[in-house]
């Protein structure tokens, strides 16, 4: 269910194919698709951490009322301004980081997002999404002939 990714999840969602053609209004990145998680790579170069496993997101008010403010036990760094998220990860030498950041996009699949604690729900809706939708195996087969058959 983890193999997912999002750029998998993203091709399946922009290359809908409910209808033929230009019906369907399939659309491709110029380029290749590959091209959208290389632009993240390419703007936000050494901010990436590869190999590492999402444990805990933690709100900063959460952290306050708690006062450990570190979300988990890892090291943080005291300058980091008291508003930022806590994120919690697991190294794969097995050691556990906490950073503080202004934002968090989670781009992975559902099932691996319901494994992640946090100290505050999202909406609703959201949260039902997360909890409800379930990922099913699927094979799409195109076949092009030179002449109509």
């Amino acid at each position: 269910m983890f193999e997912n990714s999002f750029i998998e999840s993203l091709k399946d969602a922009f290359l809908s194919s409910n209808a033929k053609g230009q019906e369907a209004k399939m659309q491709q990145l110029r380029g290749g698709m590959d091209r959208l998680p290389k632009a993240f790579c390419d703007r936000l170069g050494d901010n990436i951490t590869f190999g590492a496993r999402v444990t805990r997101v933690e709100h900063p008010e959460d952290s306050k009322q708690s006062g450990n403010g570190t979300a988990g036990g890892g090291e943080v760094s005291q300058d980091a301004p008291a508003n930022q998220i806590s994120i919690v990860y697991e190294t794969a030498a097995g050691d556990e980081v906490t950073v503080k950041s202004d934002y968090v996009i989670f781009t992975v699949p559902y099932p691996a997002q319901r494994m992640i604690a946090k100290s505050r729900r999202f909406q609703e809706a959201k949260e039902n999404a997360i909890m409800e939708v379930r990922y099913v195996q699927v094979t799409k087969v195109l076949l092009q002939y030179k002449k109509r058959w």
